[in-house]
């Protein structure tokens, strides 16, 4: 999550803002059941911004931007995709937020018909497969019969801000729009444009966003001092190398070039082996 813009021009294309957006259970619930293109069943709990799985201690942890459970134990995950990422890496990551999510609804014991629907959401500021639509949903089929569909009760949706094709509700059009320019056009998309300026009118969530943003702009810097030490560092042990080559030429002995050099009388012969 970034933090480099100032307060004013946030919008609920930014994190900060899309996380408290959808953390309002209405409004998300609402979202869900436009994208999903079904009625959702009211959420058991509050949305959840940042959620962090874990199934074991050896597996790699991940973070879900809103994290969402209805009544029915139906599964959501939606994610705002700001950066644009390989094909195979948003592919990859899907499916493992699906094993995730899976290992969460299972308890030991429990027979697989009491998983229940799992739907992941991406929301992207770009077109991941670069064909101009403006939603991308995939499920299970079969190859040999296209029109027959494994019940594994699964949907990636892919939703492209700046798609101009495919058949779409208003709303859904109307919200897309929205994401990308900020301009509203339905009561639907008013009703998120309203939250976002509440919460942009909080004085605690501008003070909050501030702090982060300075934590931010302090943990930059320090990555970047840490970078150009880093290549100094090398660039002080590249400088040591071609010292040492130019000394083997002149057969000096590996313990004196490896004084004169600071290297290991071990890498020094390493070197003249090369």
């Amino acid at each position: 999550m970034s933090y480099n813009k100032p307060w004013k021009g946030l919008t609920l294309n930014d994190h900060f803002i899309f996380e408290l957006v959808m953390e309002n259970a209405i409004l998300c619930r609402r979202f869900l059941s436009l994208v999903c293109r079904r009625a959702v069943s009211p959420l058991a709990y509050p949305p959840q911004a940042e959620k962090t799985l874990l199934t074991t201690n050896y597996a790699k942890s991940s973070r879900f931007d809103i994290w969402a459970v209805d009544q029915h134990g139906n599964f959501y995950d939606i994610e705002l995709q700001k950066t644009r990422k390989k094909l195979l890496h948003l592919a990859l990551r899907n499916r493992y937020y699906k094993s995730l999510a899976d290992q969460t609804m299972l308890k030991q014991g429990h027979d697989y018909l009491k998983l229940r629907r799992f739907s992941s959401i991406f929301i992207c500021d770009f077109d991941p497969f670069q064909q101009g639509l403006r939603r991308y949903t995939f499920k299970e089929r079969c190859d040999e019969l296209r029109t027959l569909a494994l019940p594994d009760m699964t949907e990636k949706i892919f939703l492209n801000i700046h798609g101009i094709k495919g058949e779409e509700s208003p709303d859904m059009r109307a919200f897309l729009e929205y994401m990308a320019t900020g301009v509203v056009h339905t009561p639907f998309v008013a009703a998120f444009d309203t939250e976002v300026r509440r919460i942009k009118a909080d004085a605690k969530q501008k003070e909050k966003y501030m702090s982060l943003a300075m934590d931010y702009e302090v943990e930059m810097e320090e990555r970047k001092a840490k970078a150009r030490a880093e290549g100094r560092a090398e660039g002080e042990r590249q400088r040591s190398r071609d010292i040492a080559r130019r000394l083997l030429q002149r057969g000096l002995p590996l313990d004196l070039i490896a004084e004169d050099t600071g290297l290991t009388v071990e890498y020094v012969q390493a070197l003249k082996q090369q």
